[in-house]
């Protein structure tokens, strides 16, 4: 299923910039192709207070990528994460012998945790489990944290190749607030300290949404999904490919999530989705014993981006697809 979706976003996206986003955190007709990843777990944050639904992309031509994220965030510290793998090496310490990626260190108020210091000063705490596991072809760059009080929200950028320790200048930049339903901001990322300009960001957050998923039915789990495709406000985003900074020929990948205001407790609210799990919860829970580990979900637990080069081969594959399995 997830093959498809990827094909048909490559062959609706063919046309390359013919379409374009106004970002403001609302997802209208004619501003994206097909969905690039679709929800299927009812949330286990709540119906209506923390979801994901359904992750749109348009890959421009010059290099700027424009992103929407149907859904809501609740205004108690929960965040909404984004992990982003656009160049070679990243936050990846270990490829362990089937190939999936234990994790290093690096910082981050709702990150840590995946990786192995959660002490944020100049000591070394691992987390209960170890490191998080992550799928193979896999390897973050750099994570994105978004929390809300309901009114405003903060957005920070955090640098995953770096360890979690006070004298890293890169390790957690505040990129800037915005208002809650008030539209589009630009903010630049300052890197070394404030010295370097490491591009823009351009982004909104419309929490008004009452559609998309239900909540988990824990009495009969998962319980009914409810129509993802039903949201059309939430996350906008446009980054500058400045910001990317994305190596020529590599595939622009990320994991959208959402998580606890301490990062040691996960939702179920992944893109793609976790095939109705519970909330991997905290270490030891349902995604194993770190606090995550990719092995315990089917498919691959990040999406890809169609770059303009590869549009076309993605169309053509996911045409030969859908005729083979309807022959």
């Amino acid at each position: 299923m997830r093959v498809m979706i990827a094909s048909a976003v490559g062959l609706v996206a063919l046309a390359g910039t013919a379409f374009g986003a106004t970002v403001d955190g609302i997802v209208t007709t004619g501003e994206y192709g097909a969905p690039l990843a679709i929800q299927d777990t009812p949330t286990g944050f709540g119906d209506n207070y923390s979801e994901l639904d359904v992750a749109y992309a348009n890959m421009l031509a010059g290099g700027d990528l424009e992103m929407a994220f149907t859904g809501n965030l609740e205004g108690n510290g929960n965040g909404f994460v984004l992990f982003f793998d656009t160049r070679a090496g990243g936050a990846v310490d270990t490829v362990l012998g089937d190939g999936y990626g234990l994790l290093g260190e690096f910082g981050g108020a709702r990150v840590d945790d995946w990786g192995g210091d959660i002490d944020g000063d100049w000591g070394v705490t691992v987390p209960p489990g170890g490191p998080s596991i992550l799928d193979p072809g896999f390897n973050p760059d750099f994570a994105i944290e978004i929390n809300t009080n309901g009114f405003d929200y903060w957005t920070n950028i955090i640098d995953m190749t770096v360890p979690n320790d006070p004298g890293q200048a890169n390790r957690d930049v505040y990129l800037g607030s915005n208002t809650v339903g008030g539209g589009g901001a630009t903010h630049t990322y300052w890197r070394d300290g404030g010295t370097t300009n490491a591009g823009d960001i351009t982004h909104a957050f419309d929490n008004s949404n009452t559609a998309g998923v239900w909540g988990y039915n824990w009495d009969n789990p998962p319980g009914d999904l409810g129509d993802p495709l039903s949201a059309i406000t939430g996350f906008e985003f446009l980054f500058s490919a400045e910001f990317l900074n994305a190596d020529p020929g590599h595939e622009i990948k990320l994991l959208p999530f959402v998580t606890s205001g301490g990062g040691d407790y996960l939702s179920n609210q992944f893109l793609p989705g976790l095939g109705g799990a519970e909330n991997p919860g905290g270490a030891g829970g349902v995604g194993g014993d770190p606090l995550f580990d990719a092995h315990y979900f089917d498919g691959d637990q990040f999406l890809v981006i169609p770059t303009p080069g590869t549009m076309a081969l993605v169309s053509l594959g996911g045409l030969v697809a859908l005729k083979r399995r309807r022959s």
